[in-house]
This record gives C-alpha cells, structure tokens and sequence, in this order.
C-alpha cells in the first residue's frame, strides 16, 4: 500500500515531510500535459471494477461517450486498464487533473493512473524523455513517484512495477513529454535518498537495444580502475548501492593498502547485470571504470584457452 506521505532527505536540502492534506494539492498543481484528445487512457483498476463503476465516478466530471474495460476473452477477467471517451478534451483534462491517483476504501481500493490515449504514439516508442527508476522503498507506489517527479516538468506517464499480488518491485518508469525536463529529472534525482533508500535514475534503455545479455546468472560483480584512495567500503558502497541491494564487498590488500580491485556481491542477478551496463567504462575521478562478471579461476582459464585458439586460426588463414 502506497504512503499518504512522503519523507525527502535530499543531497542537498533538509529534510521535508509532506503534509497529507497538501498531497492532492501538489498533484492538482502538478505540469499536466495539453489535452490531446477527448481520450483517456485508466490504468491500475482493481479486477472487480466494470464499466459501471467507471462511469459512476468519471461522470460526476462530465459527459462521456463510451468505456471500454479491456478483458481476457477466454476468461472474461479485466486486464486491469480501459480507455474513456469524454463529450470534449476539456472534460477530459478535468478528470486527469481530478481523479488521477483516486482511491476510495469501497470500490476503487487501489490508486488509479489516467494518462492520455495518445492515437500518435511516435513518442513513446522513441523513448525520449523516459527514465527508469529503481531501488525505490517497497511502499512507494506511482502516486508517490508522480510526486517526486513532477516538478521537473510535464509527465506523460508514471508507472511503479508491481506482481501479480499489487505489491511493488522496488522500481518503475517515469516518462516526460520534454526529454529536456527528463535529463534534469536524471541529473538532480540520481543518487539521491529518499526514505533511507538512494535511488537509481537513468534513461529507460529497451532490451533489444542493450546489445547481447550475458546469458548466466550472476551476482558477483568485479570493479577495477578506482583510484586507490577511493578503494574504501564507503564509496564503493556509494558508488553502487543505487543499484540494488549489496550482500558483500571484498577489497583485496597486501599490506594493508588496496590492490586496485574490487568484488561486490549483489542479492539480485538483475542488480548486477544493471551496475555492470550502466558502470563499465564510467569515469570516476581520472579514471575510468572496468564493471564485469567475476568470473572464477575455470571461467578464466576456458576464456584464455578460447582466445589463444583463435589468434592461431587467425596465424594460419
């Protein structure tokens, strides 16, 4: 269940609660993307909401034409999402700017998200302006996020992953109209702790554009190029811990000074391939990173033999 309030503890301003009664207040405040259509798009909507419930509340707004609550044919479940059609775009607007993140404890027990039904959807398969967002504390929900990012500038869509029981993943997306407002989101929030959790922002990459995944799981990841004065528990765990959670770190010495090397453990396989893309070839310092598997003794043996096979192939052509 998503916070009433939020708690910020930000780099580099005090800490701020903010108050229950402004929370809607700051929403309805909020940049709004220009109506695009009469057309609104309702997301998150618990599996015993109908069309009936949906006009019931949307209608206290204004007129709507028609609703359709997409369902699973076979088993006529609602998937979870409808679009409405209102008599004008002004009506429209008026319900996004109302009843985006509207809750109730009878019937819409969990916040609905209302975006725009965009017929032109060349923007949000270019992907600008979207930013991914992880490591975000269990009981934040998209309410939450909305507000965190909002007054960066005009928000299309903001969405916290969650399973198939509604509980949320730790991450979710936020999607700005201006991806000039996105690259300021990303500059002043990454890195940032909120409620005792330093989040992850970066630009929403697709899987396919990523290049080829690493096929096994792996947790363990190996960190080499950091300056030596840098090789310190604290920064490391500074460095990464935006990433997920970190089991262990190993800092090899010899006589009590770094080698140069670092190995962190994370808990999740996904963090790890996450520091890993995300950290290879950064600079940090003067310096920049090598982020990759650490791979064991065997693992380094079969990539060396590998490779010597292949410069004698090359010898011979």
């Amino acid at each position: 269940m998503e916070k009433n309030c939020l708690t910020k503890n930000l780099t580099e301003c005090s800490d701020k609660t903010l108050d229950p009664s402004e929370s809607s207040k700051q929403i309805s405040n909020c940049p709004l993307v220009v109506p695009l259509s009469n057309s609104l798009y309702v997301g998150d909507l618990s599996p015993n909401i109908d069309e009936k419930n949906l006009f019931r509340l949307f209608s206290r707004v204004g007129e709507i034409e028609s609703i359709k609550v997409f369902r699973n044919v076979p088993k006529g479940k609602t998937l979870g999402y409808c679009y409405i059609n209102f008599k004008s775009s002004n009506i429209a607007r008026r319900a996004l700017e109302i009843l985006n993140f509207y809750c109730d404890p009878k019937t819409f027990l969990e916040p609905i998200r209302i975006m725009w039904n965009n017929p032109d959807d060349t923007l949000r398969k270019s992907g600008d302006g979207n930013l991914f967002v992880k490591n975000l504390p269990k009981d934040f929900g998209s309410k939450t996020l909305f507000e965190i990012f909002s007054p960066f500038g005009k928000i299309l869509s903001c969405k916290i992953a969650s399973d198939e029981d509604g509980f949320s993943l730790g991450y979710g997306f936020v999607h700005f109209e201006n991806p000039s407002d996105g690259k300021e989101a990303l500059k002043s929030l990454n890195g940032v702790t909120i409620s005792k959790k330093k989040i992850f922002v970066g630009p929403f990459i697709k899987k396919e554009q990523r290049g080829e995944k690493v096929k096994s799981q792996f947790t363990n990841v190996y960190v080499k190029n950091l300056d030596l004065e840098k090789c310190t528990h604290e920064t490391v765990m500074d460095i990464f811990e935006v990433f997920g959670e970190i089991t262990s770190i190993f800092i090899p010495k010899k006589k009590g000074k770094p080698l140069g090397f670092i190995f962190v453990n994370f808990a999740l396989p996904e963090d790890a391939e996450e520091a890993v893309f995300n950290m290879n070839n950064k600079k940090i310092g003067k310096n920049f990173l090598y982020v990759g598997k650490a791979e064991s003794k065997l693992e380094r043996q079969r990539i060396l033999k590998k490779n010597f096979s292949q410069k004698k192939k090359k010898k011979k052509k």
